[in-house]
């Protein structure tokens, strides 16, 4: 992550202490990970990432606190985490604990209706964009176009994609 890494480390100084909201499908890596990093490439969900990258995701939400979830997040990570066979076998009371650490932030249905992205982006999204905006936060997603825009509304963004390529020289 040599040009990457500069700017990653940059964001988490400035934002160690503000906070940072987690999109789905990281939340999806970290409580995946934290489960059995083994299932990290055998989910269909997560196999996109390695080992080395879901470590990464790990060492950045270490970094920076609180970490802001919204209920529109969580219920895709619900809906997204009953794919998986092993979630019967502990998959819950394994992350029950860093599930419990996440500071949820609600914003009434009206207020998300009344964005102008709405139609752009969907619930989940204008939910992380108003968490950033409002709490002063980063955003950890893996979604381009959400990225894209919030860096037009000068929201700083850590995109797990442009860390992929970093990585890998893409």
């Amino acid at each position: 992550m040599a040009n990457g890494n500069t700017y990653i480390e940059s964001l988490i100084d400035k934002y160690r202490t503000k906070g940072i909201a987690i999109d789905t499908e990281i939340l999806l890596l970290l409580c995946i990970g934290l489960f059995d990093e083994g299932l990290i490439t055998r989910f269909k969900r997560t196999s996109k990432y390695t080992l080395e990258e879901f470590r990464i995701a790990q060492w950045i939400i270490g970094e920076i606190s609180p970490h802001l979830v919204t209920p529109h997040v969580l219920a895709e990570f619900s809906n997204l985490s009953n794919n998986l066979k092993e979630r019967r076998n502990g998959y819950y009371s394994a992350i029950d604990s860093f599930l419990k650490n996440e500071i949820e932030v609600f914003y009434p249905k009206e207020d998300i209706l009344d964005d102008p992205y709405v139609s752009f982006l969907g619930f989940a999204d204008i939910s992380l964009f108003k968490t950033c905006r409002d709490r002063g936060c980063v955003l950890f997603t893996a979604d381009s176009p959400l990225t894209d825009i919030l860096r037009r509304q000068n929201v700083d963004v850590i995109n797990m994609v442009e860390i992929q390529a970093d990585l890998w020289e893409i």
